[in-house]
């Protein structure tokens, strides 16, 4: 029999409506043949915790919803990485059943002696399936949960704005075998917002930008003006790692920062939009998916 790999090698250069009913009579894509058994699905998220903004979960035990007369008590782990990726430090915790856990970045950051100026990264959480769960789901394999929990972005005195998870990054075997990356490799794509920037509007104006494969990323954001004059940046960005592109007044120097186009080339994963970040003069943040 021929290996998954080779596969999914040959249905990737098929034409796409043939690419689509083979994808069906498979039943499976690449990232999908390692799922055998039970598990969830994690998203590696961007986090902030800079002298302007801090990060906090509201971590919700979605178990409890699905399966509200079960026991689904149980436990979950945050993992901290820098924006090049390196891991800060782990916290464990309790996750009650028809309960919700807030965690607060800068607060994990101190436990985990984290240096001085780390001001942003990605985070993974993972909470783990109830005993009593997986009991119900062992007649269901493979069954996986993708946990797209929001996050929330707090400027300091102002109130937080939410941003959920877009997309997959590992693959958490119930059986303790380990996280397995989702994405083993990235690609290339394009992101182009539809709205146009008037940067005067904000007092910080950025774009976060998350890999979420095992490696780096060479992304390039490109802003346009009305005029069609151009500022590109190139960055590269580390696996499980983070990078903030930061539009000011300096850095699109010589266009009309009233009117500017955004395009990022360069996104390693197919769902994996960047942040956009707009802080305002009294103190308010949007943030989005765009």
């Amino acid at each position: 029999m021929a290996r998954p790999e080779i596969v999914q090698q040959l249905v990737a250069r098929l034409p796409l409506p043939l690419k689509r009913l083979s994808r069906r009579l498979l039943g499976r894509s690449e990232p999908v043949v390692r799922q055998r058994g039970c598990g969830v699905i994690e998203d590696l998220c961007y986090w902030v915790a800079d002298e302007r903004l801090d990060t906090v979960l509201p971590l919700q035990n979605y178990c409890s919803i699905l399966f509200p007369t079960l026991d689904t008590t149980t436990r979950g782990t945050l993992h901290l990485f820098d924006a090049g990726g390196r891991a800060l430090g782990s916290h464990r915790f309790d996750v009650p059943a028809h309960a919700i856990v807030k965690l607060r970045v800068s607060d994990m950051l101190r436990a985990a002696g984290a240096p001085q100026g780390t001001g942003f990264g990605t985070l993974l959480c993972d909470i783990a399936i109830p005993p009593a769960v997986l009991a119900v789901l062992a007649a269901e394999q493979p069954f996986y949960f993708w946990d797209r929990f929001y996050i929330s972005y707090v400027p300091r005195g102002g109130a937080p704005c939410f941003v959920h998870g877009v997309d997959k990054t590992y693959v958490a075997h119930a059986d303790d075998r380990g996280m397995q990356p989702f994405y083993p490799s990235g690609k290339s794509y394009r992101w182009v917002p539809e709205i146009p920037v008037d940067l005067t509007q904000y007092q910080r104006f950025s774009v976060a930008i998350v890999n979420r494969t095992e490696h780096a990323a060479r992304v390039t954001l490109t802003v346009t003006d009305a005029a069609d004059r151009t500022h590109v940046t190139v960055a590269s960005v580390a696996p499980r790692g983070a990078h903030r592109f930061a539009l000011t007044s300096d850095t699109v120097a010589g266009l009309d920062a009233r009117d500017l186009r955004l395009c990022v080339d360069g996104i390693p994963t197919r769902w994996g939009r960047p942040v956009v970040f707009k802080e305002f003069a009294n103190g308010a943040v949007s943030a989005m998916h765009c």
